[in-house]
């Protein structure tokens, strides 16, 4: 499985980091070989590390931060700029739509940021920058006008000589004049030149609207909706990725309806929290395969690897889950952090317990830009309890061994209710102390669930992580326990959120269970409840399949979104 990654649709900082020095210094690719090593690792090695690509900009913008620019700070614009641009790209999801589509909404994004850039730069030039954006070939042309408007051209062009000397290349400086003041280009060594040594805000404006100028040379750039607008937001600009999402470009991204039901089918198959049962190996790679001869020449197959990664796992062929999950982390680089995050997880730990440092060097510094961490003491241990329950008939599996962090789940499946003490809290089960109601439920028994309701069982009590007992029932899965404890819980038990954010109708969605979703919402789920990464409910469901965004879209009053794939999905 291999994607196409000539194009990513969210612009990598390493791009905005290259097109910053080759336009605002005399550095460029062509003559610079050090300079396209040092982008290359940027992107390569730490494509998220902002104190890597301001280290680059601080080199290569020395001159023109010397030459005067430091007044404005301007470094440190760049640096908050950067982080903010750094956690867009963390938080962005783009679903599986083309990368050319999303990426002429970061266009109209860019042409916000040059119009309050160019706000700045022609203060004091006599040129309005409303007359620019959308006509880039203008701006160069306006401010030589400008300057020279009320002056003779020759004594404009003596000026720059007694400041800068003669001109080079055989060119007067009044030549010059004659062909800037017709909108003719300009070289940047120039113009850095005349920042040094003549006129350094003229020189900045005349720098500025040559980048912009530059800028919208690039494919799918279309300077005529640029707008002058202020910059667009985080939330403006996911919005507008939704909107793509839910028409006509989001349409394109859709499974045929047999394949999307293979894909609900296998996504409870492979889920690693079931006890897996004879015969649910085959039906899996069935589904598997049904999916990727849909799928087969499309880019957006490489995403499939978290799913086959799992199933391999499951299986005990970590090199084939390993190679997978490396294919979808891939995929999904700026495309969905959280779709990464779930990739790199799983390569992470096994490229440690397969001792493949050539991959975990690799994916190193991605992980730490994700927000994962990277020491994995004991990846044995971090293997077997995201994936407890195997395949019957695995190969290759290590012999069993036992772990802090793993509950014997058949234990305490054999545990009896104590009714006598319904709320008691119970030690032992995972990390934290929970109230046995919530074991019970987590594990599925609906009968002693049932037990400790009657008996007075507190549905409202929550473990030390604000983890509910419907909470745990959704996260089991089992229909009965969800249904007893969504009508005992109190609707603020419903809208309470873990320390870690998750809460009872995000968990329902991620479930693809539109009966549970459907449920919530009739108890008083907030559909404004912001989720692990601040999403709501609507987004999270927006691209999941169609019967959960119907049930949101019902009782929100909304159209319904045709989309089959998104978050969990992970096709998208």
């Amino acid at each position: 499985m291999t994607a196409d990654l000539s194009l990513t649709p969210i612009p990598q900082p390493s791009e905005i980091i290259g097109f910053l020095i080759r336009n605002f210094s005399q550095v460029d690719d062509a003559n610079n070989e050090a300079f396209k090593k040092s982008l290359q690792r940027l992107k390569d090695g730490k494509p998220l590390d902002v104190d890597t690509a301001m280290g680059l900009l601080e080199t290569h913008l020395k001159p023109i931060v010397d030459a005067g620019a430091g007044k404005w700070n301007l470094l440190g614009f760049l640096r908050e700029a950067l982080e903010n641009y750094v956690d867009l790209c963390r938080n962005l999801d783009c679903g599986a739509l083309a990368a050319e589509d999303v990426r002429r909404v970061f266009d109209r994004v860019a042409g916000a940021i040059f119009a309050h850039h160019l706000r700045l730069a022609f203060k004091g030039s006599g040129v309005d920058p409303e007359t620019v954006i959308g006509n880039p070939d203008e701006g160069l042309r306006l401010l030589w006008r400008a300057r020279l408007k009320g002056r003779a051209q020759g004594a404009v062009a003596r000026e720059i000589e007694n400041a800068c000397g003669r001109a080079v290349y055989g060119s007067t400086w009044e030549d010059n004049l004659r062909r800037w003041k017709t909108g003719r280009s300009m070289q940047t060594r120039m113009i850095l030149e005349l920042i040094e040594h003549w006129d350094l805000e003229f020189g900045f404006a005349l720098l500025s609207a040559r980048a912009y100028r530059e800028y919208c040379k690039f494919p799918l750039v279309d300077p005529a909706m640029h707008r002058t607008e202020n910059r667009i937001s985080h939330d403006r600009l996911q919005s507008e990725i939704e909107a793509l999402m839910s028409g006509e470009k989001g349409l394109a991204c859709l499974l045929p309806p047999p394949v999307q039901q293979d894909e609900i089918d296998l996504m409870r198959l492979i889920d690693p929290r079931r006890a897996k049962l004879p015969g649910e190996a085959a039906a899996a790679e069935a589904c598997l395969t049904r999916i990727e001869d849909a799928l087969a020449g499309e880019p957006r197959l490489a995403g499939l690897g978290v799913l086959r990664g799992r199933y391999e796992m499951q299986m005990g062929r970590r090199q084939q889950a390993l190679e997978a999950f490396e294919a979808a982390a891939n995929w999904f680089a700026f495309r969905s952090a959280m779709q990464m995050k779930i990739a790199l997880h799983h390569l992470l730990f096994i490229a440690a317990a397969l001792g493949d440092k050539h991959r975990l060097n690799r994916w190193r510094a991605w992980a730490e830009g994700v927000g994962l961490l990277v020491d994995i003491p004991d990846p044995e241990g971090s293997l077997a309890r995201d994936f407890p329950h195997p395949y019957p008939g695995a190969e290759g599996l290590p012999a069993g061994r036992p772990h802090a962090g793993l509950v014997a789940l058949e234990e305490w499946k054999r545990r009896p209710a104590d009714t006598r003490n319904p709320n008691r809290m119970i030690k032992g089960y995972g990390p934290t102390p929970t109230p046995q109601l919530g074991l019970f439920a987590h594990l599925g028994q609906a009968e002693k669930v049932r037990r400790l309701l009657d008996a007075g069982g507190d549905p409202d009590k929550f473990d030390a992580n604000g983890g509910s007992a419907l909470l745990m029932a959704i996260q089991g899965g089992d229909d009965t326990c969800v249904e007893f404890l969504i009508q005992a819980s109190a609707p603020t038990t419903i809208n309470t959120r873990t320390r870690k954010g998750k809460s009872p109708l995000h968990e329902a969605i991620s479930a693809r269970r539109p009966d549970w979703v459907e449920g919530l919402l009739n108890r008083g789920a907030d559909v404004e409840l912001r989720g692990t990464h601040g999403q709501t409910p609507l987004f999270q469901a927006v691209g999941l399949f169609t019967p959960v965004e119907q049930a949101l879209a019902g009782l929100l009053d909304l159209p319904p979104m045709n989309r089959a794939i998104q978050k969990e999905s992970l096709f998208s």
